[in-house]
């Protein structure tokens, strides 16, 4: 009798920064920065298979917007693991895109992050978090945050990550004018001058946390102009706490105090707008 072949499954949720600062520029142009990241009960899915043949599914509504096989960060993840573990197995990697592609809440990373778990795992490589973090932050300065999973303080170029210590969950609005925008492109034009370049890390910063900012936001705005008409509409929105962009945008989300209130607010922006609108929760 044939064994059944293995199987792995995780979630890859969505990020979103409760604030995020530019503290400065290095030499070598990464952006010293200071993000409160929570992640989403909304996300994509990863399962991957024990297979003799290395091989990648994409599906789900968002899988018509990825780029090719040789500019996907999960394929260069997989890679990278394999070139640096010398592994010569194969898996069947399916990955269900329900997140906004280039949208600011690091769905890209987010499951290039849930399949090198899973590898671990179907592989039985032996690494600590920490050493495989280090190798992988080139993939980005999601990477280590989305690795870990869970809500935290991420300092230096996201790979100095401070987990918080307290439970929560909130009733969370996500909206994207059905637009891209390149992290890349945001972060060329950042002016320093215009950012909060002081670190919050000593003072209560989770319960002040809609009293911080997204430095990003007037340079995001400039190319999608709708950012700042979804985040005063949410902002007007009846038991909005606070509305912000995730990360380089262009998608904003606004926090709300009940589920009746997050599900008015939604209503509305799809009876109104031809956006794309996700009720969902904020978990940390």
């Amino acid at each position: 009798m044939m064994n059944e072949p293995r199987i792995v499954t995780k979630k890859a949720p969505a990020k979103v920064n409760l604030f995020l600062h530019i503290l400065s520029k290095r030499s070598d142009d990464f952006h010293e920065l200071e993000s409160l990241i929570s992640f989403t009960e909304f996300g994509d899915k990863v399962t991957v298979w024990e297979s003799e043949n290395l091989e990648f599914v994409f599906e789900g509504p968002m899988a018509h917007e990825l780029p090719p096989l040789d500019q996907n960060i999960v394929y260069k993840a997989v890679m990278l693991l394999k070139k640096r573990y010398k592994v010569s197995l194969g898996a069947k990697i399916i990955v269900e895109k329900n997140i906004p592609i280039a949208g600011g809440l690091g769905g890209g990373t987010s499951d290039a992050a849930a399949v090198i778990n899973c590898l671990i795992d179907l592989w039985n490589i032996r690494v600590s978090k920490k050493k495989l973090i280090k190798e992988f932050i080139s993939l980005g300065a999601d990477f280590p945050v989305c690795f870990y999973g869970n809500a935290a303080l991420v300092k230096g170029i996201g790979d100095i990550c401070l987990p918080l210590k307290k439970n929560y969950s909130y009733p969370v609005l996500l909206v994207n004018p059905k637009k891209k925008l390149s992290t890349k492109l945001v972060f060329s034009e950042v002016d320093l001058s215009h950012c909060y370049k002081k670190s919050i890390i000593k003072c209560n910063f989770f319960e002040n946390f809609k009293n911080y900012r997204n430095d990003l936001l007037p340079f995001a705005n400039n190319y999608v102009p709708q950012i700042m008409e979804i985040i005063n509409i949410l902002l007007l929105s009846s038991g909005c706490i606070s509305a912000k962009l995730s990360g380089s945008g262009p998608t904003c989300f606004g926090i709300f105090e009940s589920v009746k209130s997050l599900n008015e607010a939604s209503n509305v922006f799809r009876e109104k707008y031809d956006w794309w609108v996700m009720p969902t929760y904020i978990v940390g």
